[in-house]
């Protein structure tokens, strides 16, 4: 989705689409998790809520995606639902920018994928990653043990910190493309998320500090998104940015066993989640370090001349 994006944004407005696109998922939390807790307790037609939840939850999707296959095209000139005036305005404007990224685009696939700005880029998504998956499955339980909630109690607060997530997200996006700036985007919010999360590890929290710091940590996560994933198209030609989105994508989503296992790994072992949520905390701030080094990589090619 990341690549097909591409397709159809130009640099200028790549944040704020990536913004609007993965605001699904903060949002999806905020619909889901009150959703959830009143399904789990129906049981219709001989069916218990779990398997209800399943079949409730997950039609949308089936649904949405058989649209997406008549309705979506891969470019703008092949989308039968636009006027013609439109499809030449867009197809222009996205032509010209592949010409003004000419010597980038020369670069093979294969290439890109050692590239020294990809495997960075690895890294910053791993982080990313591990944040979003860590706090996505353990945040609950972890108001829950603090504000001595019951399960659907649990369920409304931890919609309000993906909540907050989302406009948070969406502006992140809008100024970065407004400004054109992308790797301070990234990394602000992800040391806004390591310094709450570590808020939550030092200090004896009650439930309103503890939902306010986790708005933060959560918000710092998603936010960083929108910004990092226009980077690869701007320093890659179409090819090679598919080619290293798919590797960063793929390297990156390996977050999604480390963040949920080490937090329960390591609360398992210190008897708190503090260690779990130290572990988070530092795999924020290192992404944040990693993606300005792609920066400073950028500077000395700019100075030296030579090619991403």
């Amino acid at each position: 989705m990341i690549t097909y994006l591409t397709h159809w944004y130009c640099l200028r407005d790549r944040a704020k689409a990536v913004a609007m696109f993965m605001a699904a998922i903060p949002m999806s939390q905020v619909i889901a998790a009150p959703i959830s807790a009143l399904l789990l307790r129906v049981h219709w037609l001989g069916m218990s809520g779990w398997r209800w939840l399943l079949i409730l939850e997950g039609a949308p999707a089936v649904v949405g995606g058989i649209i997406c296959g008549f309705y979506l095209t891969d470019w703008p000139r092949q989308a039968k639902w636009l006027p013609r005036d439109e499809q030449e305005w867009l197809t222009g404007e996205l032509q010209r920018e592949n010409v003004r990224k000419a010597p980038a685009g020369r670069m093979p696939w294969h290439r890109a994928l050692g590239n020294r700005n990809v495997l960075l880029l690895c890294f910053v998504y791993f982080g990313g990653t591990t944040g979003t998956y860590g706090l996505g499955l353990w945040m609950p339980k972890m108001l829950q043990r603090i504000g001595h909630l019951n399960a659907v109690q649990t369920s409304w607060y931890t919609a309000i910190p993906a909540l907050v997530a989302v406009p948070v997200m969406l502006a992140c996006g809008w100024h970065s493309d407004r400004t054109g700036e992308r790797e301070w985007h990234t990394a602000i919010p992800r040391f806004a998320g390591a310094a709450a999360i570590t808020g939550i590890a030092i200090l004896n929290v009650n439930l309103p500090t503890a939902l306010v710091l986790f708005s933060v940590a959560f918000a710092g996560v998603v936010a960083a998104y929108p910004s990092l994933w226009a980077i690869p198209s701007s320093l890659l030609g179409a090819s090679a940015a598919a080619a290293s989105i798919g590797l960063i994508n793929s390297f990156g989503n390996l977050g999604g066993f480390f963040g949920p296992y080490t937090i329960g790994w390591l609360s398992d072992k210190m008897g708190s989640y503090a260690g779990g949520l130290w572990a988070v905390a530092g795999s924020l701030f290192v992404s944040g370090i990693v993606v300005l080094l792609v920066r400073s990589g950028a500077k000395r090619r700019k100075t030296g001349g030579g090619e991403i």
